[in-house]
């Protein structure tokens, strides 16, 4: 009986993970994809804050929000440019 329980406490933990993930900014496409050209949506689990403006960007991995953070700043330019072209 506990195994069953413990089993619905994960089940439900979960589901209740992906009803509070990130809301981001480019309708939750990744935006280190937007700076390379691609429209990748994600679910927004791997996400950053930008401290500047308060503002969260959602990425497909974290090698992605890694690759993204080494220069934010012109990949963020290069993000907002692809997403306006859409």
């Amino acid at each position: 009986m506990r195994v069953i329980q413990t089993a619905i406490l994960a089940v439900l933990f979960g589901a209740s993970s992906l009803l509070f993930a990130a809301e981001g900014e480019f309708n939750n496409a990744c935006a280190m994809g937007l700076a390379m050209g691609q429209h990748i949506p994600t679910d927004c689990s791997v996400n950053w804050t930008n401290p500047a403006d308060g503002k969260t960007y959602c990425f497909s991995s974290t090698q992605t929000r890694d690759m993204f953070l080494n220069a934010s700043t012109v990949n963020l330019k290069k993000a907002q440019a692809e997403f306006g072209r859409r």
